[in-house]
């Protein structure tokens, strides 16, 4: 099982000579911490050690956090990201991503959930390609958490959500949004009607219809649209 590697046994070994039992980049992240030393890496990435751990053993780990451990422990990012030494002719370049922000706010896909400041967390590394093929500008791009079941199947409690917040674009029916209602941060699919009112629909059929009318347009605020799920954190 992927995992961080005590620092004696990293040590134990050069850099110019990384094992080749490292198939994963949890692995490598894993190797890389155990080099550095928990400390250390605690302080250069500015992460906890939970979420370090959870990078080395399967979760979606920051580029920033990846491009910190590489400067400290001496081991090539693109070693780290893609298992390529650079003398096997990687060309890989770390400007193929873009780096997305993740917010410690979290949108409710159950009853609501009172809307608080949002405040960056960590950033999330995607490819730009992937992004461009989405249509997605990643300067308009970023992540939030869904709590709750009321979006379940399509989106599941606790999953990752990609954002997108792009001003001024008109709401299109049968999306899913990201919103902010009377102070209640909501993900729903969202149908306009042609009296200008809104439903806002949960794809779990235990949840029932809310109706959002014209006297209460001024407390609907859209926070972006829903492109992508990913898995839960």
């Amino acid at each position: 099982m992927a995992g961080i590697y005590s620092t004696k046994d990293a040590m134990n070994r050069t850099v110019d000579e990384p094992p080749e039992t490292l198939k994963t980049v949890q692995d490598r992240i894993g190797y890389a911490i155990g080099i550095v030393g928990k400390d250390k890496a605690v302080q250069v990435t500015g992460l906890s050690w939970k979420t370090l751990t959870r990078y080395a053993t399967g979760g979606d780990a920051s580029l920033a956090a990846i491009a910190a451990l590489s400067e400290v422990s001496g081991l090539p990012i693109e070693w780290i990201v893609y298992g390529n030494w650079p003398d096997a002719g990687a060309n890989a370049n770390v400007t193929e991503f873009a780096l997305l922000p993740r917010y410690s706010v979290a949108a409710s896909a159950g009853s609501g959930l009172v809307a608080l400041e949002e405040q960056e967390i960590e950033r999330i590394a995607f490819r730009r390609d992937w992004l461009h093929e989405m249509g997605i500008d990643a300067r308009e791009a970023g992540l939030v958490t869904a709590s709750g079941d009321s979006m379940d199947p399509t989106i599941p409690d606790g999953a990752m959500m990609l954002v997108v917040r792009r001003h001024g674009e008109p709401i299109r029916s049968g999306f899913i949004y990201v919103l902010v209602l009377d102070g209640e941060v909501l993900v729903k699919r969202i149908m306009r009607n042609v009296d200008g009112t809104f439903d806002l629909i949960s794809d779990n059929p235990l949840y029932p219809v809310q109706k959002v009318r014209q006297v209460d347009l001024d407390g609907l605020h859209i926070a972006g649209r829903v492109f992508w799920v990913g898995r839960r954190i």
